[in-house]
């Protein structure tokens, strides 16, 4: 389990957010999402393997897809894209 550690701030609203087993991910106003924690299996979904504390980025959709919700769904969080 992470440290209690602040969040760096969001260039974006946070419009959602859900918790899998060892993150948590912010859906952001502008259909982004931003996620951290732990990270063995890729879960953050930024395309890398690394444990993120705080993390200022946020990971989009492909082409001009925007996230619509998020999900928890058996210790994963889920993304529906527009």
């Amino acid at each position: 389990m992470l440290p209690a550690a602040p969040i760096a701030s969001f260039a974006d609203s946070v419009n959602a957010v859900a918790v899998g087993l060892v993150h948590v991910c912010a859906l952001m106003e502008g259909g982004g999402i931003n996620c951290l924690g732990e990270n063995a299996f890729g879960q953050l979904g930024d395309g890398t393997r690394v444990l993120a504390r705080a993390r200022a980025e946020t990971v989009v959709g492909p082409g001009a897809a925007r996230f619509l919700d998020l999900t928890p769904e058996n210790g994963l969080v889920t993304a529906r894209l527009s």
